[in-house]
Protein backbone atom coordinates (compact mmCIF):
# COMPACT_ATOMS: atom_id res chain seq x y z
CA UNK A 1 0.00 0.00 0.00
CA UNK A 2 2.87 2.36 0.77
CA UNK A 3 4.21 1.96 -2.77
CA UNK A 4 0.75 2.65 -4.16
CA UNK A 5 0.36 5.76 -1.99
CA UNK A 6 3.76 7.03 -3.09
CA UNK A 7 2.92 6.52 -6.76
CA UNK A 8 -0.43 8.31 -6.43
CA UNK A 9 1.20 11.14 -4.46
CA UNK A 10 3.87 11.63 -7.11
CA UNK A 11 1.34 11.58 -9.97
CA UNK A 12 -0.85 14.20 -8.31
CA UNK A 13 2.02 16.14 -6.70
CA UNK A 14 0.63 15.91 -3.16
CA UNK A 15 2.17 14.64 0.09
CA UNK A 16 1.91 10.90 0.74
CA UNK A 17 0.13 11.57 4.05
CA UNK A 18 -2.69 13.31 2.20
CA UNK A 19 -3.20 10.27 -0.02
CA UNK A 20 -3.24 7.77 2.84
CA UNK A 21 -5.56 10.00 4.90
CA UNK A 22 -8.04 10.10 2.02
CA UNK A 23 -8.42 6.32 2.03
CA UNK A 24 -11.82 5.30 3.28
CA UNK A 25 -13.42 8.72 3.00
CA UNK A 26 -16.31 8.66 0.63
CA UNK A 27 -17.15 11.57 -1.46
CA UNK A 28 -20.62 12.79 -0.55
CA UNK A 29 -21.37 14.34 -3.94
CA UNK A 30 -20.24 11.25 -5.83
CA UNK A 31 -22.24 8.97 -3.53
CA UNK A 32 -25.32 11.14 -4.00
CA UNK A 33 -24.90 11.22 -7.77
CA UNK A 34 -24.49 7.46 -7.91
CA UNK A 35 -27.35 6.55 -5.58
CA UNK A 36 -30.01 9.24 -5.98
CA UNK A 37 -31.33 7.85 -9.30
CA UNK A 38 -31.93 4.44 -7.71
CA UNK A 39 -33.55 5.96 -4.63
CA UNK A 40 -35.96 7.91 -6.84
CA UNK A 41 -36.67 4.79 -8.90
CA UNK A 42 -37.42 2.89 -5.68
CA UNK A 43 -39.80 5.61 -4.49
CA UNK A 44 -41.73 5.57 -7.77
CA UNK A 45 -41.85 1.76 -7.71
CA UNK A 46 -43.08 1.70 -4.11
CA UNK A 47 -45.82 4.21 -4.95
CA UNK A 48 -46.92 2.16 -7.97
CA UNK A 49 -47.04 -1.09 -5.99
CA UNK A 50 -48.92 0.61 -3.13
CA UNK A 51 -51.54 1.89 -5.58
CA UNK A 52 -51.88 -1.62 -7.04
CA UNK A 53 -52.46 -3.06 -3.55
CA UNK A 54 -55.35 -0.72 -2.81
CA UNK A 55 -56.84 -1.17 -6.28
CA UNK A 56 -56.76 -4.94 -5.79
CA UNK A 57 -58.07 -4.79 -2.21
CA UNK A 58 -60.30 -1.69 -2.04
CA UNK A 59 -61.35 -0.99 1.53
CA UNK A 60 -64.95 -0.42 0.45
CA UNK A 61 -65.23 -4.05 -0.71
CA UNK A 62 -62.79 -5.94 1.52
CA UNK A 63 -62.24 -3.70 4.54
CA UNK A 64 -58.84 -2.39 5.61
CA UNK A 65 -57.30 -5.63 6.89
CA UNK A 66 -56.44 -7.42 3.58
CA UNK A 67 -54.86 -4.32 2.05
CA UNK A 68 -52.92 -3.54 5.22
CA UNK A 69 -51.60 -7.10 5.46
CA UNK A 70 -50.54 -7.03 1.81
CA UNK A 71 -48.89 -3.63 2.32
CA UNK A 72 -47.00 -4.97 5.34
CA UNK A 73 -45.82 -8.11 3.54
CA UNK A 74 -44.92 -6.32 0.31
CA UNK A 75 -43.13 -3.54 2.18
CA UNK A 76 -40.73 -6.09 3.65
CA UNK A 77 -40.25 -7.93 0.35
CA UNK A 78 -39.91 -4.73 -1.67
CA UNK A 79 -37.45 -3.23 0.84
CA UNK A 80 -35.30 -6.38 0.86
CA UNK A 81 -35.23 -6.48 -2.92
CA UNK A 82 -34.63 -2.74 -3.14
CA UNK A 83 -31.74 -2.91 -0.69
CA UNK A 84 -30.08 -5.72 -2.64
CA UNK A 85 -30.68 -4.08 -6.01
CA UNK A 86 -29.42 -0.76 -4.65
CA UNK A 87 -26.15 -2.40 -3.70
CA UNK A 88 -25.80 -3.89 -7.17
CA UNK A 89 -26.66 -0.48 -8.65
CA UNK A 90 -23.96 1.09 -6.49
CA UNK A 91 -21.37 -1.47 -7.61
CA UNK A 92 -22.20 -0.90 -11.28
CA UNK A 93 -22.16 2.88 -10.94
CA UNK A 94 -18.83 2.87 -9.10
CA UNK A 95 -17.29 0.42 -11.59
CA UNK A 96 -18.42 2.63 -14.44
CA UNK A 97 -17.13 5.75 -12.69
CA UNK A 98 -13.63 4.39 -12.16
CA UNK A 99 -13.54 2.50 -15.46
CA UNK A 100 -12.71 -0.87 -13.93
CA UNK A 101 -15.04 -3.61 -12.71
CA UNK A 102 -12.56 -4.93 -10.13
CA UNK A 103 -13.85 -3.52 -6.83
CA UNK A 104 -11.47 -5.24 -4.35
CA UNK A 105 -11.36 -3.28 -1.06
CA UNK A 106 -13.36 -0.39 -2.51
CA UNK A 107 -16.57 -2.35 -2.05
CA UNK A 108 -16.38 -1.83 1.72
CA UNK A 109 -16.46 1.93 1.20
CA UNK A 110 -19.65 1.93 -0.86
CA UNK A 111 -22.59 3.71 0.73
CA UNK A 112 -25.02 0.79 0.28
CA UNK A 113 -22.62 -1.69 1.87
CA UNK A 114 -21.96 0.49 4.95
CA UNK A 115 -25.61 1.40 5.63
CA UNK A 116 -27.64 -1.72 4.78
CA UNK A 117 -29.76 -1.77 7.93
CA UNK A 118 -30.61 1.91 7.73
CA UNK A 119 -31.39 1.67 4.03
CA UNK A 120 -33.65 -1.34 4.60
CA UNK A 121 -35.49 0.48 7.39
CA UNK A 122 -35.82 3.59 5.25
CA UNK A 123 -37.10 1.54 2.32
CA UNK A 124 -39.79 -0.04 4.54
CA UNK A 125 -40.78 3.42 5.81
CA UNK A 126 -40.97 4.82 2.26
CA UNK A 127 -43.21 1.93 1.24
CA UNK A 128 -45.49 2.45 4.26
CA UNK A 129 -45.74 6.16 3.49
CA UNK A 130 -46.62 5.36 -0.12
CA UNK A 131 -49.21 2.81 1.03
CA UNK A 132 -50.74 5.29 3.50
CA UNK A 133 -50.90 7.97 0.82
CA UNK A 134 -52.52 5.56 -1.65
CA UNK A 135 -55.00 4.41 1.01
CA UNK A 136 -55.99 8.00 1.79
CA UNK A 137 -56.42 8.69 -1.91
CA UNK A 138 -58.59 5.60 -2.38
CA UNK A 139 -60.65 6.49 0.71
CA UNK A 140 -61.25 10.04 -0.54
CA UNK A 141 -62.32 8.76 -3.96
CA UNK A 142 -64.75 6.20 -2.56
CA UNK A 143 -66.17 8.09 0.39
CA UNK A 144 -69.66 9.52 0.01
CA UNK A 145 -69.84 13.31 -0.18
CA UNK A 146 -70.56 14.84 3.21
CA UNK A 147 -73.55 17.08 3.68
CA UNK A 148 -72.55 20.68 4.15
CA UNK A 149 -74.10 22.66 7.02
CA UNK A 150 -75.02 25.48 4.60
CA UNK A 151 -77.39 23.33 2.57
Amino acid sequence: MQTLFEQIASEHRVPVGLVSDALGRNRARIDAAENLPFILLYCFGAAAVARMIWRRYPPVEHGWIPGAIMALFLSLAFAAGGTMLGEVWSWIAESHRIGNSHMSDRVQRLWWVRHQTGLFTGAVAVFWLAAAHAACFIRSRHSPPSASPDA
